[in-house]
């Protein structure tokens, strides 16, 4: 991850400096991701308001396991 000195924070709610935090966030940690939902229609040139943000995460079998022991801890 980059210094914190440097990167966006979630304060700040424009559009690109929300991408700008998810691409700190998840490209370091050698994570991919595809943009779906309303911005994915978005940059295809139709119309469609959505609020939120839609990534499709690709997980290996680490990260895969690591979320599944998540929520395992939070059955308990």
């Amino acid at each position: 991850m980059s210094d914190t000195s440097e990167m966006t924070t979630a304060s700040d709610t424009s559009l690109s400096n929300i991408f700008r935090i998810i691409a700190d966030v998840l490209s370091p940690a050698g994570i991919e991701c595809l943009l779906i939902g309303g911005f994915a229609v978005n940059a295809h040139g139709y119309s469609r308001a959505t609020l939120d943000v839609d990534l499709m995460v690709v997980a290996t079998e680490n990260i895969f396991n690591m979320v599944a022991e998540q929520v395992e801890a939070l059955r308990k």
